[in-house]
This record gives C-alpha cells, structure tokens and sequence, in this order.
C-alpha cells in the first residue's frame, strides 16, 4: 500500500492497530465475543504473543500445541510468498522520488 499511496503512516498505522487487538495483547483470545473471536482464530496475529502464552501456560498441550505451531508456519509460508509476488508486481510501478 504505501508504494500506491506515497505515505507509509495509514499502511502502518492500520497494521499495528489490527497486530493489537488481534494478537492477545490486550486481552486474552479466548475472551473474545463472537465475531471477533472467531475472526482473531482465523487470523495470523494470534501467533505472534497469544501461541506462545498459550503453549506455555499449558492451554495448548500435545497435538493442539504443535498443531498451532504448524499453522504459524504455514502462514509464515503464505505471507512470505504473497509478499513476494505483490512486490514484484508492484515493483513495475514504483516511481522513485528525490533529486
């Protein structure tokens, strides 16, 4: 986003907010209402503090711990590889500013 809008604070801004509240830092993922339990699951910023809390803390034993595990990998995996392909097809349409 910020190579089409010029400006890294919105981009920024919006992935830190969502990194937040998706993530576990204000508040445990299992207390969660509803959609937004449900939408923090499906999303990849639970990896980030609430996997490990939760591996540590024993919530998540055995098979759901390295089932976690895994699914943290394979969104490294998948955001890994769309960043790649967004950036070489944005990369074409990069316009370089300055003097």
């Amino acid at each position: 986003l910020i190579f089409y809008t010029h400006n890294n604070y919105g981009p920024f801004a919006t992935r830190i907010s969502l990194h937040q509240v998706f993530s576990g830092v204000f508040a445990p993922l299992d207390l969660y209402p509803g959609l937004m339990g449900t939408l923090a699951a499906w999303l990849p910023f639970r990896h980030v503090i609430y996997t490990p809390c939760a591996i540590w803390l024993g919530r998540l034993r055995g098979d759901q711990a390295w089932t976690a595990l895994g699914e943290q990998a394979l969104w490294a995996l998948g955001l890994m590889l769309a960043g790649r392909a967004i950036f070489s097809s944005i990369r074409r349409h990069l316009t370089i500013q300055g003097g």
